[in-house]
C-alpha cells in the first residue's frame, strides 16, 4: 500500500576502501517520487538510496535485499543535506569477524598474535584497524610490528594516519627511531 509517501532518491560515487570517509562524502538528490498502491522502486545497493519525505495515509512497503552491493562500504547519509554521518562494510562477514578478534584477545590463548595479525590484514580496513586494536588491548609490544607496517603501508590513508598516531602515542621512541634510520 503506497499511502501517497512521498520519497527523495539519492545517488552517491562507489566508496572504496581507498576512500576517505568524513561527513565531506555526500549523496546528491536527484528527484523526489510519489509512491501510489504497488509502485516498485529498485535501487543500486551502495550508490542508490532513499529517504522518507511525506507521508498522507499509512503505507505498507516489503524490502527485499540482494546483497550484490555496487560499493563494499554502505554509507547512511543525512537527509536533506546529503552528508555522511555513517558507514558500514557491505560485505556481511566483517562483523562477526570483528567479534571472533575479539573472542581471540579474550580467550588469550597460544594462537592470539597469529589470528589478530591474520585479520589485520584483511581486504576490509575497518577489520584491519579493529583487529590491531583489539592486539594492542591483548600485547602492545607484539602488535607494534605489525601496528609500524600499518603507519608506513597500509592501504587505506585514515589507517596509516591512525596506526601513525597510535604508534608515537604508545611508543614515543618510535618517531625518534623513524627519523635516526632515515637520515642512516
Amino acid at each position: 500500500k503506497g499511502g501517497r509517501l512521498k520519497v527523495g532518491l539519492w545517488v552517491s560515487d562507489i566508496l572504496t576502501d581507498e576512500t576517505v570517509l568524513s561527513n565531506e562524502v555526500r549523496a546528491t538528490r536527484v528527484r523526489e517520487v510519489e509512491l501510489n498502491d504497488g509502485d516498485e522502486i529498485r535501487l543500486k545497493g551502495g550508490v542508490e538510496g532513499l529517504s522518507f519525505e511525506r507521508l498522507n495515509s499509512r503505507f505498507l512497503a516489503l524490502e527485499i535485499v540482494v546483497k550484490n552491493y555496487l560499493s563494499p562500504i554502505m554509507p547512511t547519509f543525512e537527509s536533506p543535506t546529503g552528508r555522511m554521518v555513517s558507514a558500514a562494510s557491505a560485505d556481511g562477514r566483517v562483523p562477526r569477524l570483528k567479534m571472533l578478534s575479539t573472542l581471540i584477545r579474550m580467550l588469550g590463548d597460544d594462537g592470539v598474535d597469529t589470528g589478530l595479525s591474520k585479520l589485520s590484514r584483511h581486504d576490509d580496513h575497518s577489520l584491519r584497524w579493529h583487529a590491531m586494536r583489539e592486539w594492542l588491548a591483548y600485547s602492545m609490544d607484539s602488535a607494534r610490528g605489525r601496528l609500524v607496517e600499518m603507519s608506513e603501508a597500509d592501504r587505506n590513508m585514515q589507517v596509516r594516519e591512525i596506526a601513525g598516531l597510535t604508534l608515537t602515542t604508545i611508543f614515543p621512541s618510535s618517531l625518534l627511531e623513524t627519523n635516526n634510520a632515515s637520515q642512516n
